[in-house]
């Protein structure tokens, strides 16, 4: 006759809770150390594909974020160049208006020339060498969009700055200063260039705002997908800490469970095994 051991499968039923619940005080444990409530063992297949691209697109975003303000320091070195070649066309306006006066004679014109010069050679200085990363910028060949910037392909506003050296900004005229027709000449040549660098600097601007709007529609959506990334993969560790509680206790009471049946005496078990009479 075959001796069948009745407490074979309390053994065998006991170990596999046992080993069931390790592996899931193991899983919790591994969710509250990473803080990711997917790091466990056969986690939410679904909730971690949906996370991995929604952290894909907060990534796309962070990029298009470090754009933007890499273009805001394009634009405001641009601005500011164009702000300095105001100031020197303000300059040259009233050398002009000074050189077209009939109370003075060529010598002081020729004088006002000079410095009209000079002040010449520093705004096409400026409109030639100005640059950012070593992109120029004045010299007409700089042309960008908003979607470049945020690499998404769509045009938005766009951003054109026309050559601003003297000769562009003076259509090829030359400013000249040493008789009164020539001053005469010289002040309409300046209020077309003044004119010429108002509108660049109101691109600039406007593009700018372009830029200031789509700054805060990026970091607004970067927000809301981080957070929506959060919530699918992020621990709730008041949750899983009272699982970890409850999974401890009844890891005890399965080792206890198991230990009792250990303790059963071997004349107990005889009877267990005798045939019924």
């Amino acid at each position: 006759m075959v001796t069948v051991n009745p407490l074979a499968g309390i053994f065998s039923g006991a170990s596999s809770q046992i080993q069931k619940t390790n592996s899931q005080i193991a899983d919790t444990i591994a969710s509250l150390v990473t803080g990711n409530a997917n790091a466990q063992s056969g986690g939410d297949v679904a909730s971690t594909s949906v996370a991995a691209l929604l952290q894909s697109q907060v990534s796309t975003l962070q990029q298009a974020g470090a754009n933007i303000a890499q273009s805001f320091s394009l634009t405001q070195t641009a601005g500011d160049a164009i702000t300095q070649q105001l100031d020197l066309v303000g300059q040259l306006q009233q050398l002009a208006a000074q050189a077209n006066s009939g109370v003075l004679n060529n010598t002081q014109r020729q004088e006002l020339n000079t410095q009209a010069q000079g002040l010449v050679q520093q705004l096409d200085h400026i409109g030639a060498n100005t640059e950012f990363n070593g992109i120029p910028l004045l010299d007409g060949s700089y042309s960008t969009n908003l979607g470049a910037v945020l690499g998404t392909g769509n045009s938005g506003v766009s951003l054109s700055i026309p050559s601003l050296t003297a000769q562009s900004l003076f259509s090829g005229g030359t400013i000249d200063l040493k008789t009164q027709a020539g001053a005469q000449s010289a002040a309409t040549i300046l209020q077309t260039a003044a004119n010429t660098l108002q509108a660049a600097q109101t691109n600039v601007g406007s593009f700018s705002q372009g830029l200031d709007i789509a700054a805060a529609t990026v970091e607004s959506t970067q927000f809301n997908l981080a957070a929506a990334t959060s919530n699918l993969s992020d621990t709730d560790f008041a949750q899983a800490s009272t699982a970890l509680s409850q999974l401890n206790l009844q890891q005890n009471v399965q080792y206890a469970v198991l230990a009792q049946a250990n303790n059963i005496p071997a004349g107990v078990l005889d009877l267990l095994n005798k045939p019924p009479v």
